[in-house]
């Protein structure tokens, strides 16, 4: 069977797969039919970065290849059963066994949990709503249109609110948005309550599903129930009553319930040790940690300085710091990305200050090298640096709101392209018709997800092109001139109160 070195597949290869290299004995090589069969199995990337992809999960599979005993560690915490491990971890492991092994490791990188549907109760003007619609799944990628308060960005703020409840930051959420902690439930009709109920559906990487749903309490800011289960409803956590069940590594329920012995804000998952815990329940707190809503993003925010970041911040304000982070490969990848934006662009940089600030510039190249500080650079080139940087982050779920805001149309397309073809779950929000001009008919008509308010003031929503009037325009036009020959407060008047 023909192989190749896996590093001679890139001209240019990143410092990563050399470091894997490294760590090999010899040259590792990777079997053709073997590389075709996995690209097949991911089906949730895209084909342009699938090759790539691949290459970098070589890499960290790597690390984990290499001492055993952590090895061994690490392969039960993502669910390869200990057969497996007898079979591949081996001092005198074969080849095949060994490709196969990081195989696995790979692929189940590559299918990092993606969150296929969203359950919300009692959310600001979310009282009793699902994301997609009741029956379907959600996507790769999402785009929602509706007029203006249907909610659109109200269902950010609950992928945000969701998200914060693993790190059991809430009064610091709250802070950060200037929130009260009562304006979290909705003020539609009938008696208050500051219960908000919640469920999210991900895969679990072997082609079934996780369930997790609870119910926040906006007054003690805390999960007072909470669970984890397959979708044949086999039990992985379960808090109710003051007591709190977690299934081992092996998945075990047979555990009894225990009470609680800690204090905790958000959801139990924020405080728990979960070392020894289920997989799943790892797999379910992983997703959420990696989702980032940037609904906040602010362009004055990111003008600023900043220290030490992880990301972008809430806002863009971290943007400087997180930058700073960047190695040599991330940093070529960003500024060949920008130089698609803004030819002109000749390279970026982080100067560093006295105290640890960092400092944003940029030079462009205009008879000349001209250098600006951040406080001078224009509001459409700091939010697409902001977008390709955190697409650069280890959140495998983004979020933007009014993704159009400040750029160029001529830009827009190539901002779409990315966007779509991104290796990870992306949602945004647009009033634009442009936006749904760039996204391919047959995403468009899965993707596009309209979101509207009757007479009771409750946001729902409905796939646009599912409607009998802008599917049978979509026969002749593209999404975006659908989009804008139709009046979306007729169209809502005509979708079944139920």
């Amino acid at each position: 069977m023909p192989t190749q070195n896996i590093a001679s597949r890139q001209p240019d290869p990143l410092a990563a797969h050399e470091k894997f290299l490294a760590l090999q004995s010899g040259p590792y090589l990777v079997h053709e039919e073997w590389l075709k069969r996995r690209k097949a199995q991911m089906l949730r990337v895209h084909p342009v970065h699938a090759a790539c992809v691949v290459r970098q999960r070589f890499c960290e599979a790597a690390e984990w290849v290499e001492p055993l005993a952590e090895t061994n560690k690490k392969l039960q915490r993502v669910g390869v059963t200990a057969q497996r491990l007898s079979e591949f971890i081996s001092p005198v492991a074969t080849f095949e066994k060994n490709i196969e092994l990081v195989s696995e490791l790979c692929f189940y990188q590559l299918a990092l949990p993606m969150i296929t549907t969203l359950h919300i109760e009692n959310f600001k003007s979310l009282a009793d709503f699902d994301l997609p619609p009741k029956g379907l799944q959600l996507g790769k990628f999402t785009c929602l249109i509706g007029l203006n308060g249907s909610g659109k960005s109200t269902l950010l703020q609950a992928f945000d609110f969701i998200a914060h409840l693993v790190t059991g930051e809430m009064e610091t959420w709250l802070s950060q948005r200037e929130w009260k902690r009562t304006e979290l439930t909705t003020q539609l009709g009938g008696k208050r309550s500051p219960v908000i109920v919640f469920r999210v559906t991900m895969d679990d990487g072997k082609g079934g599903n996780l369930i997790w749903s609870g119910r926040f309490n906006t007054t003690q800011l805390r999960c007072t129930s909470e669970s984890i289960e397959n979708g044949e409803g086999r039990p992985f956590l379960d808090l109710n009553e003051g007591k709190l069940f977690i299934a081992g590594e092996d998945g075990n329920s047979d555990s009894k319930p225990e009470p609680l012995n800690f204090v905790y804000q958000g959801s139990v998952l924020s405080t728990v040790a979960l070392q020894k815990a289920a997989p799943e329940i790892i797999r379910v707190k992983d997703a959420l940690k990696n989702l980032k809503s940037l609904e906040l993003l602010s362009p004055q925010l990111m003008r600023r300085r900043a220290r030490k970041a992880e990301d972008i911040g809430a806002g863009g304000e971290k943007l400087s710091a997180f930058l700073a982070t960047f190695k040599p490969d991330q940093r070529r990848q960003l500024l060949e990305r920008l130089k698609e934006f803004y030819p002109s662009l000749k390279d970026w940089a982080v100067k560093s200050l006295a105290y640890g600030w960092k400092n944003l510039r940029v030079t462009e190249t205009y008879g000349g090298n001209l250098i600006l500080d951040a406080t001078h650079m224009n509001d459409g080139l700091l939010r697409i640096m902001a977008i390709l940087a955190q697409a650069q982050s280890t959140h495998s779920f983004l979020l933007f709101d009014e993704i159009e805001n400040g750029i160029n149309p001529e830009l827009v397309a190539k901002l779409m392209d990315f966007l779509v073809g991104l290796d990870r779950q992306v949602i945004v929000t647009t009033h634009s018709p442009m936006i749904l001009n760039y996204i391919p008919d047959e995403v468009a008509r899965k993707a596009v997800m309209l979101l509207y308010k009757p007479t009771d003031g409750k946001t729902r929503c409905v796939r646009f092109f599912d409607q009998p009037l802008t599917d049978a325009k979509l026969r002749s036009l593209g999404p975006g001139e659908v989009f804008v020959d139709t009046k979306l407060a007729d169209l809502v008047a005509q979708i079944p109160t139920n």
